[in-house]
């Protein structure tokens, strides 16, 4: 009798971890594929959420354009989810109010509570801040317009960080011509001159800044060259989404 022929497995083991490999494969490219429809949900509901917030801004607001609108932090889907956007911030030019021309105006939201039906279907509801900081930017031309308009009788220059104030007084008929150098201090909600001491003929004046917003507060005030910037807060405010 001849001897037995010995059991060959190579081709068992081959078919096996071919098997394997083609395993590990389908699932690279499955997570792959999940990994691109989450990035490309990510991407393409924040730019909707975007595009929806600015179109509300500016209706309400009757912005004479669309105001810039960027949402923070990550991942966007869970922000969704939960119905609250950890940052927004805002960015807009040339906005007027009660006589006030802003150039330009930034504000940074936080903790702000949505209502995901209105972002899906491009409704209009309401937004809850729960806390907010920005700058308003106001030139000086602007700023002089104003003051004309609250009947100051003063004009001023915007040096910065002094301020340079001009005010024509009438005395037995008589017009006089002041100048007083000093700085601006904010005074819940009134900017107020005050002069520098020293001077031949110390003026000084308020004048209280408009509302530009409801629940908006002016906390605090910087002097640039030709421009006044204005520290803004907001704390607790709900914003309805629907133009009056």
């Amino acid at each position: 009798m001849g001897q037995p022929r010995p059991r060959v497995e190579g081709g068992v083991h081959g078919e096996a971890g071919g098997s394997t490999a083609r395993g590990v494969v389908a699932l690279g490219l499955a997570l792959a594929l999940i990994l691109l429809l989450g990035l490309g949900a990510e991407l393409g509901l924040r730019f909707w959420a975007e595009r929806w917030l600015a179109s509300r801004l500016e209706t309400v607001l009757g912005l004479p354009e669309r105001p810039s609108v960027s949402l923070g932090g990550f991942p966007f889907l869970a922000q969704f989810a939960r119905g609250e956007f950890s940052d927004v911030s805002v960015s807009m030019e040339d906005l007027e109010a009660e006589g006030l021309r802003a150039q330009h105006l930034t504000l940074d939201f936080q903790d702000v509570t949505f209502s995901r039906g209105d972002l899906l279907t491009g409704g209009s509801g309401s937004l809850e801040i729960g806390r907010g900081r920005g700058r308003v930017e106001v030139g000086e031309e602007a700023l002089n317009d104003l003051l004309e308009v609250l009947g100051e009788g003063v004009s001023v220059e915007l040096i910065g960080p002094r301020v340079r104030a001009v005010a024509t007084v009438s005395l037995g008929g008589v017009e006089d011509t002041r100048v007083a150098a000093g700085r601006f201090e904010l005074r819940e909600g009134v900017l107020a001159f005050v002069p520098g001491r020293g001077g031949p003929v110390a003026f000084g004046f308020e004048a209280r800044l408009p509302t530009l917003f409801e629940g908006l507060t002016w906390e605090g005030v910087e002097v640039r060259e030709a421009v006044l910037s204005l520290v803004v807060g907001l704390r607790e405010v709900v914003v309805d989404l629907e133009a009056s």
